[in-house]
């Protein structure tokens, strides 16, 4: 069974190359990750303003704590962050 399932594959692999031709060259370049995109301040401000039950503001004030203190990874990955005062 093995052998007959090995040229199956094969067999379907040659299909494949037959009809999209022959697979593209990879660039050189290295890819990056798609990271997921950040929700964005006013909407982590709101969540933080329901979770922790505190005013707009407050929670503004929280998140400007916090994006002050964030990590040199969390900047890099993030640059907005370096924006914040």
């Amino acid at each position: 069974m093995p052998a007959n399932n090995a040229n199956f594959l094969k067999m379907l692999a040659q299909n494949r190359l037959k009809k999209n031709g022959p697979p593209a060259k990879k660039s050189s370049k290295p890819v990056k990750k798609k990271s997921s995109a950040h929700p964005g301040f006013k909407n982590v401000q709101q969540q933080i303003a329901q979770g922790e039950n505190v005013s707009m503001k407050a929670a503004g004030a929280i998140l400007a704590k916090s994006s002050r203190h964030a990590s040199p990874k969390a900047k890099k990955a993030n640059p907005n962050l370096k924006k914040v005062h």
